[in-house]
Parts: C-alpha cells; sequence; structure tokens
C-alpha cells in the first residue's frame, strides 16, 4: 500500500484528454449532486465546479484530499464504499469514477457498482473509466506501470457486472489512444521476403486495437 501511495504522489497530474472529460460535462449537465469517486488531484472536479455542476469528492489519498482542499474544492478523504452505504438510496444525480475500479478486487467493485445503483436518481447517469485491458498494449504492458493496480476488467465483464447491479442503458466509447512511444511495432513486409501476408496483416491489425 505505501509503495501505491508513493507511486500515486509522484505520477502527475490527471491526463488531459478533453474528449472524454466534456463528454462527462455534457452527461452531468444541469445536476446538482455529482460525486467523483477516486477524485486523485480533482481535476475533474474542477471542471464540474467551473460549469456550476454542484459536486463534491472523496479519495482515501489524505495527501490528495488536502491538496483539493487547499484549491477550494469540496473533497472527503473517506472509502468509496463506507461512503455510499451511509448516502440515503436515490440521492445522487451523477457518479464519476476515474481510474479506480482496477484498484480494486472483484468482491469490492461488485459491491461499489450495487450501491452506486442504489443511491443514483432514477435518470441519474453513472461513468466509469478504467483502463481497456482488450488492448494488447495495456494488458501485457501499460497497465503494470501502476504497481496498485489489482484486477484487468474486461469490458464485456464490466458491463454484465452493470446490468447485474441494475443498470439496464450501458453505452460503451473508446477514450485516449495509446501514445506512438508505447505501440507495438507493426510488421513492415520486404517484397523479396518469403512471408504470409495474411499473417502480417492480421499482426498488424492486432496492434492498432
Amino acid at each position: 500500500e505505501e509503495i501505491g501511495k508513493v507511486w500515486n504522489q509522484m505520477s502527475g497530474d490527471s491526463v488531459n484528454e478533453p474528449n472524454f472529460f466534456e463528454d462527462s460535462l455534457q452527461v452531468f449537465k444541469n445536476c446538482t449532486n455529482v460525486i467523483d469517486i477516486g477524485c486523485g488531484k480533482g481535476y475533474f472536479l474542477e471542471l464540474l465546479k467551473n460549469h456550476d455542476i454542484g459536486s463534491y469528492g472523496i479519495d482515501i489519498n489524505s495527501d490528495f484530499v488536502q491538496y483539493c482542499q487547499d484549491r477550494g474544492l469540496t473533497v472527503h478523504n473517506i472509502d468509496a464504499i463506507e461512503h455510499l452505504i451511509s448516502l440515503e438510496d436515490c440521492t445522487l444525480d451523477g457518479i464519476f469514477i476515474c481510474q479506480l475500479i482496477e484498484h480494486l478486487d472483484s468482491a469490492s467493485l461488485s459491491l461499489l457498482l450495487k450501491l452506486s445503483y442504489q443511491k443514483i436518481k432514477p435518470g441519474g447517469s453513472v461513468i466509469i473509466s478504467t483502463p481497456n485491458i482488450s488492448s494488447v498494449q495495456v494488458s501485457s504492458n501499460l497497465f503494470y506501470l501502476d504497481p496498485s493496480h489489482k484486477t484487468h476488467i474486461h469490458p464485456e465483464v464490466l458491463k454484465f457486472l452493470l446490468r447485474s447491479s441494475g443498470f439496464n442503458q450501458i453505452q460503451e466509447k473508446y477514450y485516449q489512444p495509446v501514445s506512438d512511444e508505447f505501440k507495438l511495432r507493426k510488421i513492415e513486409q520486404n517484397s523479396s521476403q518469403n512471408v504470409n501476408q495474411e499473417l502480417i496483416d492480421v499482426f498488424n491489425y492486432n496492434t492498432e486495437f
């Protein structure tokens, strides 16, 4: 746990990919009670605040909490499941969970999703972002750059867990493509080589996923 805490402290600011965060802002437009679970340094909370969307955050990293509070953000140092249990049902109109569920074991993730369904108002939205382990680059390399990651969550498994928790309107989108420095290299075919073009095409296609 200490290693993970130090890593988080040194890992820099949140990745600024406007497409994901801007889309999330549109989902929460006109909301008055959005919770950012695992808010980190408060990047998205600040966006919500600047757009007059009522919100607050929670995080178990006390340094992140203090950092957010020093910037005038409403953030509490509390465990997500403990906090959700303390809330009355149907009181939140938005839940934002970014780069968190891969840090949880399967039982905790299942409980988090069930509680999220219980606490969200009818018509409210839950946004979850997690590394796409369907990507070879992510599942075999980038996922392990954070030693606090615990569980590979396949997109289909996540959708199953969401449906099992009660959610029936689920949308899937992909953001933040792998940067060029981490992408797998394609096979470049030399016309003089005796190689199977079909195999090369399949491999090169898989590197793009």
